[in-house]
């Protein structure tokens, strides 16, 4: 059981994040035409991105009924299930998640990139800083810490999911369709923001789940996390080579730069979906706190 618990979590962060980031960054790209042409990828993308959202918090809702109960039957046991949504922090905050999957996965079928899926992604991203580690505090300190893991959350979903309409855009830069290099360089400048809000929230983490600071080095919550903070340090030195040596060289229209763009994207892609898998384990660690 405790097994599939990390698995499960990173199904919720990566769809929530997909759903989040993907309609975000499309709904903010400065030229509508070259953005539009994507539309019907990116369609297919968040719909299926909002059934995964939807699916992984049922299996997940049914995994916690099965380890309250050490007994896998109780994962789909009525009585028990009902049990976790009303008698647990963790299934209060469920109780919304699914609702806001179901009209996550409705909205997304009839809209596809719209405002509507993007207000509903939001809070299903958002909710899951409300389980887990962040949840634990109580008080003004307790709240602060549950409100800065939702900038985390967002931020991460903002450029993580944000790499999916990206990567679409830049396979039609390198069929030679015009208009792509101004949403391209959108978010370059987007990203830098997101990835500002994710390092400072991500410091106040740290300081609040491993005291003393030596626990990064010796408990497994703490190498897991350096593990995290690395692979999110090469994210960021891959993003960095995007900005100032691939895209100055597509203003040239040198072809090569636009196929390194897309290896560089899909390195950066695979990168992020490591942080979600370390970021899940360390939902099931305990904190370094002494």
């Amino acid at each position: 059981m405790e097994a599939a618990i990390p698995v499960l979590l990173w199904v919720n962060f990566a769809s929530s994040m997909a759903l989040f980031g993907g309609c975000g960054f499309r709904l903010l790209a400065p030229e509508r035409a070259a953005a539009a042409a994507i539309d019907p990828v990116l369609r297919c993308i968040l719909i299926g991105a909002a059934v995964l959202a939807l699916l992984g918090a049922l299996a997940l809702l049914g995994v916690e009924a099965a380890a309250m109960a050490d007994d896998w039957s109780a994962a789909v046991d009525p009585d028990t299930v009902g049990d976790v949504l009303t008698s647990t922090t963790f299934g209060q905050v469920w109780v919304w998640r699914l609702i806001l999957g179901a009209l996550a996965v409705a909205a997304a079928v009839r809209l596809g990139p719209h405002w509507a899926v993007l207000g509903l992604a939001v809070p299903l991203l958002a909710t899951l800083a409300l389980t887990g580690h962040a949840a634990m505090g109580e008080g003004v300190p307790g709240l602060f810490h549950r409100a800065n893991q939702m900038v985390h959350l967002l931020a991460a979903g903002a450029w993580l999911g944000g790499l999916i309409p990206l990567a679409l855009l830049v396979r039609r830069a390198q069929a030679g369709r015009a208009g792509t290099e101004p949403v391209l360089r959108r978010f370059s400048a987007y990203g830098t923001v997101a990835v500002l809000l994710i390092l400072a929230s991500g410091c106040v983490n740290t300081f609040a789940l491993i005291d003393p600071l030596s626990g990064l080095f010796s408990t497994p919550y703490g190498n897991v996390l350096l593990a995290k903070l690395a692979l999110v340090a090469s994210m960021i030195g891959i993003a960095l080579v995007n900005r100032l040596i691939l895209l100055p060289s597509l203003s040239a229209r040198e072809g090569e730069a636009v196929a390194r763009l897309r290896r560089s994207l899909a390195i950066e892609i695979v990168a992020g979906a490591l942080v979600l898998a370390a970021a899940s384990l360390l939902g099931t660690l305990a904190p370094a706190i002494a």
